[in-house]
């Protein structure tokens, strides 16, 4: 099993889990018990959510905010690219950006930012997993 943390955004502290397991058995089972009930057969997943953690017999929410699964030699690109996609859209969910993909004609400049917006945090997340994934040493542009 491989595990390691991506972050949407660069200044932001809040992370996605990505857990890749040695097979898709103990993906599924890992994902029933994240989600307190039972799955569908499926290749990967995202999963969002608020973690919280005790401290002081009071409960902190975490800086995590989903884990996405994978299975060993069961992942290409376009599944990468389609669990991070749903992590980019559970993120926006999240922070409140109401950005909807569809065929605009005349798009309006708030709609071209989140455009952009959500194409750098989904490039962002992608390229953490590559560097992460394949052991690649981080530089400081790079810097998560």
């Amino acid at each position: 099993m491989t595990k390691f943390k991506i972050y949407p955004e660069k200044k932001n502290k809040q992370y996605y889990s990505v857990i890749i397991f040695d097979n898709r058995a103990d993906m599924i089972k890992y994902s029933c018990v994240l989600t307190k009930r039972p799955s569908h057969p499926f290749e990967a997943v995202a999963h969002s959510y608020w973690a919280y953690y005790k401290r002081n017999k009071k409960y902190k929410l975490s800086k995590q905010i989903g884990s996405i699964l994978f299975y060993k030699n069961g992942f290409g690109a376009g599944i990468l690219a389609h669990e991070m996609a749903h992590a980019t859209t559970y993120y926006f969910n999240r922070k409140k950006l109401k950005f909807q993909i569809g065929n605009l004609i005349r798009p309006s400049k708030k709609w071209v930012s989140f455009d952009e917006a959500y194409a750098m945090i989904l490039g962002n997340m992608i390229n953490q997993f590559m560097m992460k994934y394949n052991g690649k040493v981080k530089t400081k542009s790079e810097k998560y």
